[in-house]
């Protein structure tokens, strides 16, 4: 499955997708809003990448 088809299946669902990356900024954005993807966090190192994960879980 590529991964637009993946985004809006996950969207049909309701469910709100989020990409981690540990690329520069302009290169996630333009990713994320080719795929229309919800919320995206650049420049995460792969060390904060479970912080990370846990501040999204405990927003709900």
């Amino acid at each position: 499955m590529a991964s637009r088809q993946a985004v809006e299946r996950l969207h049909a669902e309701g469910i709100e997708v989020i990409m981690m990356t540990g690329d520069a900024q302009a290169a996630a954005t333009a990713v994320a809003e080719d795929l229309d993807i919800d919320t995206v966090f650049a420049e995460v190192l792969p060390e904060q990448k479970a912080s990370k994960i846990k501040d999204v879980q405990q927003q709900g």
